[in-house]
């Protein structure tokens, strides 16, 4: 079996904006984050998840092994990780779906929807101390 997710897995309707500026978010294979195409999702390191061809991460497992496991466990954790980021206001709406794939049978599971909606300021990095700002 293999699990694909598509949206920002496969990823869509996507965009984030900072200060009002969409930024440009790449995906599997350097494809941008688009509002209207879904594309598939990866983690910082060009690796998509549920893919049984491509190598095991910590968090894209298959158990008990990626090459006859049954049971998928796979988490993302959209985020921005640029420090410059705090104290603006971010805006981020992202839809992803999933569904499971059988490779033997060649017939595909349900799919599920789900979507992140963030618009808010971002508080200022702890530089220590307590100290914000």
């Amino acid at each position: 079996m293999r699990v694909l997710l598509w949206g920002i897995s496969p990823i869509r309707a996507g965009f984030v904006k900072i200060n009002g500026t969409k930024q440009t978010k790449k995906l599997f294979n350097g494809k941008a984050l688009s509002e209207t195409d879904w594309t598939e999702d990866s983690d910082a390191k060009n690796h998509p998840y549920g893919d049984r061809d491509v190598s095991e991460q910590v968090n894209d497992k298959f158990i008990p092994d990626r090459k006859s496991g049954c049971l998928y466990r796979g988490f993302d954790t959209p985020g921005i990780d640029d420090p410059s980021v705090a104290g603006k206001r971010v805006e981020a709406v992202l839809e992803f779906k999933g569904q499971t794939f059988d490779r033997c049978q060649k017939t595909a599971g349900p799919e599920r929807r789900w979507k992140l909606d963030f618009n808010d300021d971002v508080p200022g990095l702890d530089k220590g101390g307590g100290v914000i700002g």
